[in-house]
């Protein structure tokens, strides 16, 4: 039980990260990384609601918009 909350803590921490370091412009490019590579962490169905949650987010990233 203990291996399977850290399993799914991590990517949890790490959209926390992303979205802070997408309050930089200079760490736009990071942040996009991390919060795509932490999205495809999560099981199928919630990776495609993590997806949709978060897609304006990282359009706006992509264009250069800090958020």
């Amino acid at each position: 039980d203990y291996y399977h909350k850290q399993k799914f803590q991590l990517p949890e921490d790490t959209i926390k990260r992303a979205l802070d370091l997408g309050k930089q412009y200079r760490s736009l490019n990071e942040a996009i990384k991390l919060l795509e590579s932490a999205i495809m962490q999560y099981p199928k169905e919630k990776q495609n609601y993590l997806k949709e949650k978060y897609k304006q987010t990282l359009d706006n990233w992509k264009k250069g918009v800090i958020m």
